[in-house]
């Protein structure tokens, strides 16, 4: 966390470096889910915590014109990844990670054209692992439709040379 730092500014600046960088990502599935994606707020206090906007497209649809599982899952490893960006600085979470667990419980549909509100926010932050927590509500109503508990670690290169 930044020092003496509290300034939701701040924070959504440096969540929005972090969607820029994945923006340019060579991989197509997070780089067009990032697009699709809004930063709605940001903060380092009490928790470091983010919420994230999204419209649900077709491309994300089961065949009963519903959220997909499997792209909900995508959307939280996304959401919470970002979270990241409140805390990495040089040799610290750096490249963001891998999962390790992501366990989604899924509790009402989401429609094609529905927007989501995506709440997600760092529970543990150490040097080799993290734990987050995550929450998608339905904008139009604020029902909670999908909870996450997300895992990941570190994959960053050793520091090179010696002191």
């Amino acid at each position: 966390m930044p020092p003496n730092s509290n300034d939701e500014r701040d924070a959504s600046a440096l969540v929005q470096r972090y969607i820029v960088a994945g923006l340019q990502s060579d991989i197509p599935n997070h780089a067009n889910l990032l697009r699709d994606m809004t930063l709605v707020s940001a903060s380092f206090t009490p928790i470091p915590r983010i919420t994230t906007r999204l419209t649900v497209t077709p491309l994300m649809c089961n065949l009963g014109g519903n959220l997909h599982g499997g792209a909900t899952a995508l959307i939280f490893d996304s959401s919470t990844t970002l979270t990241l960006a409140l805390v990495m600085r040089e040799g610290f979470w750096e490249w963001g990670g891998v999962s390790r667990t992501l366990d989604c419980v899924y509790l009402d549909p989401v429609k094609e054209g529905e927007t989501v509100d995506i709440e997600s926010e760092i529970v543990k932050v150490g040097r080799r692992l993290a734990h987050f927590r995550g929450v998608m509500r339905r904008t139009r109503d604020g029902v909670v439709v999908a909870t996450c508990e997300h895992g990941k670690v570190n994959t960053d290169p050793p520091a090179s040379g010696k002191l």
